[in-house]
């Protein structure tokens, strides 16, 4: 806040932040151009991170939704990681079968409540995770705090529950 003079960066489709030996923060969404007319803009804008350690990446994609996960793929970015943040808390406008496919995870995490008023994860969205073969998926709401360790080679998974 300017107030109380906190620095603020706006970031954009191809910033990076090395964070450490190795260890590296891609910025792959939004785009310069932010997205317009879709049928939720300010999720289709979402920051959509990707984390990257030797050979293990996170993909953590905010709100994002069907537009947006598409507008990803055709930009031709590298979204392939080994954990993806599932989009909008397992919404069925996310996590399209191309998508899924682009990215290709071992791991898909779901944050959402436990019967939360938007009856999500939606049934839809679980069955394109599920069709994708190979995902193992965690839910807040089932297995509580999920936990990630990574020496960059291996990775070990903890839960609550």
């Amino acid at each position: 806040k300017r107030q109380e003079k906190i620095p603020h960066v706006i970031i954009r489709a191809g910033d990076r932040l090395e964070v450490g030996t190795g260890l590296a923060l891609e910025v792959l969404h939004p785009p310069t151009k932010l997205m317009t007319s879709t049928e939720a803009d300010s999720n289709n804008n979402s920051v959509v991170l990707r984390l990257v350690w030797g050979q293990m990446s996170f993909l953590l994609t905010g709100d994002l939704e069907a537009a947006g996960e598409e507008r990803l793929i055709k930009s031709h970015q590298p979204l392939a990681a080994t954990v993806l943040k599932v989009g909008h808390h397992g919404g069925g406008g996310s996590s399209t079968a191309p998508f899924l496919a682009s990215v290709a995870p071992s791991y898909a995490v779901i944050s959402v409540g436990i019967e939360n008023r938007f009856g999500h994860p939606d049934p839809a969205a679980l069955e394109r995770l599920t069709q994708q073969g190979g995902i193992a998926i965690l839910r807040t709401d089932e297995h509580g705090t999920i936990e990630f360790t990574t020496d960059g080679q291996r990775l070990w998974v903890q839960t609550d529950r």
